[in-house]
């Protein structure tokens, strides 16, 4: 926010009906995975859930950009269920 700013890549996998999987390819972390999780709940219906694992490269691009970070993954869910409303809201089970 305060004019720095760090960008990442990760490799995407999607194993149908069941996840997106990501892992670090370059960025500012000693770790990054995790994914979407999807389960079924009933033939309608399924829990998502963002599931990640992050380690930041130094403890001061941790000091830096940690609680942007978390903001970030909270507006990810956000942004993906504003989307999955939009998508869905047509269809009536």
């Amino acid at each position: 926010k305060a004019g720095i700013s760090k960008t990442f890549t990760t490799s995407n996998e999607l194993i149908p009906g069941q996840a997106i999987m990501m892992n670090l390819v370059d960025g500012p972390f000693k770790t990054l995975r995790g994914g979407w999780i999807f389960t079924a709940l009933d033939e309608q219906a399924c829990k998502v859930e963002l599931k990640l694992e992050f380690e930041f490269s130094s403890k001061m691009i941790e000091m830096a950009f940690g609680k942007i970070f978390n903001e970030l993954t909270s507006n990810m869910v956000n942004a993906f269920t504003k989307r999955a409303k939009q998508v869905y809201e047509c269809y009536e089970y």
